[in-house]
């Protein structure tokens, strides 16, 4: 992954390639964010908000975690 700033000033982003996966997956945001973050047994879950509304991402961060735990003990994942 690398940035190159271009005569114009516009900044240019090259990616690795990645393993195949449906868009859905990938966001690209532009912006001033803010985020809460826990470790669920080695794996980073984020959620990331505006800082006006960071205060609102608890329930979703602890709702996230409890959903991956669930299934990394269903999956048998760790």
């Amino acid at each position: 992954n690398s940035s190159v700033i271009m005569e114009d000033g516009l900044v240019q982003d090259e990616f690795s390639e990645s393993v195949k996966m449906s868009t859905y997956l990938v966001a690209f945001i532009v912006g001033e964010m803010k985020n809460l973050s826990q470790d669920v047994n080695g794996t980073l879950v984020s959620i990331y908000a505006v800082p006006e509304k960071i205060g609102q991402v608890h329930h979703a961060l602890e709702t996230t975690v409890k959903l991956l735990e669930f299934y990394q003990n269903y999956f048998e994942i760790q």
